[in-house]
């Protein structure tokens, strides 16, 4: 993982296939082990180049929700090996956030596919992939 501060706040993060906020959200969902390193560096404002959406205190408080609402959601489920596929007609969802996720979600479930899949193919963290299944899926939508 890479995370740059500016002024205190995080301005850009990188976890594997992540960028931006949910590659910090993602820190929090998996048990993170290695080495860790801190450099600095001069940097002027117009090299920066913000991919991060909130101030770092609003961050770090979305990532621990996450972080405690993301094992209730993998007991809302099953196995992440499990394939799931589209039931529904077409895709019915309310919530204007999360629309692009849910397209995604839903387009790739077309030909079927398992939590693991969706984890590696679509740049978004563990919680948003599981919150988004378990929607679809109590709603009838995928089975």
């Amino acid at each position: 993982a890479e995370l740059f501060f500016y002024h205190g706040n995080i301005a850009r993060a990188r976890y594997r296939h992540l960028t931006g906020d949910d590659a910090v959200f993602q820190l929090f969902q998996n048990p993170v082990e290695g080495d860790f390193s801190f450099t600095g560096r001069e940097v002027r404002e117009d090299e920066l180049q913000t991919e991060i959406s909130m101030p770092a205190i609003s961050l770090l408080m979305e990532s621990v929700r996450m972080q405690d609402e993301l094992p209730m959601l993998k007991q809302r489920l099953p196995h992440p090996d499990r394939d799931f596929r589209q039931k529904a007609g077409q895709l019915a969802w309310e919530e204007p956030d999360s629309i692009e996720l849910a397209a995604s979600v839903w387009s790739r479930l077309k030909k079927g596919a398992t939590l693991n899949d969706l984890q590696k193919d679509l740049p978004r963290s563990t919680y948003a992939i599981y919150r988004t299944v378990a929607t679809l899926l109590e709603s009838g939508q995928i089975q």
